[in-house]
Parts: C-alpha cells; structure tokens; sequence
C-alpha cells in the first residue's frame, strides 16, 4: 500500500509541474528577447525611428488577473490613449482608451508594480 501512495505522489507531482509549464507562458527572463511577437513589435519601433517617423512607446510588465501581461502605451504625451493590455501570447485582451474610465478593470491590472521593459525615444 505505502508503495501505491508513492507512485500516487510521483504522478501528481509530474502533472504538476508539467501544468505549471504551461500556464507560464511569460517565465521569460528577457520578455523583449524571449517573447517573438514582442521582440518583433519593438524592433518594427526601431526601424519608424531609423526611418525618422518615430512612435513615443512606452511598454510595461504587469501583473493582472490571468498573471503576467504588458501594457502598450501607444503615445507617451497623449493622455486620452490609455494603454492596451495584451497576454503572454501578444493578443490584446482590453482597450483603455483615457476618456473612457476603465474597460479593463475586470482583468485588475496591478497599475502600481508595472515595470518599464520599453521606451521608443525621438531622434528629430
């Protein structure tokens, strides 16, 4: 019996921590290296500044209620664009548009421990 419990133990366990692989799709070290779509987002921001036709980005690591997501500031200085709150996998969840309060309050962005991973610079 106390061998069954064991082998019982070691199953649990591996599903576990198989489960939790999968759900830790941002368990990335360098999110703007390890992510595809992200690393491909902001190397399209590099190549409008090279071209002289910059955007002012801002983008964000956050905590919200799924776990790890970043927030989009599409125009630093433009204080009725909000952010967009995209997941792991770089699909856009909400729109947070400054004049229209918070449609993304259902996802309870943590807005306080937001860390600043990006930020596109003008070069005029």
């Amino acid at each position: 019996m106390r061998k069954l419990i064991i082998i019982f133990a070691i199953i649990v366990n591996i599903f576990g921590i198989s489960a939790c692989k999968k759900s830790g799709a941002c368990d990335v070290n360098k999110p703007l290296d390890d992510l595809p779509w992200l690393k491909e987002m902001v190397e399209g921001l590099e190549k409008k500044k090279k071209m002289k036709r910059p955007h002012h980005v801002k983008i964000y690591q956050c905590n919200y209620r799924d776990g790890i997501g970043f927030l989009e500031d599409p125009c630093i200085e433009c204080p009725d664009m909000g952010y967009w709150l995209r997941n792991c996998e770089g699909e856009v969840l909400c729109i947070m548009w400054g004049l229209d309060g918070n449609p993304c309050a259902e996802y309870n962005i943590d807005f306080k421990k937001k860390k600043l991973i990006y930020k596109s610079k003008y070069i005029l």
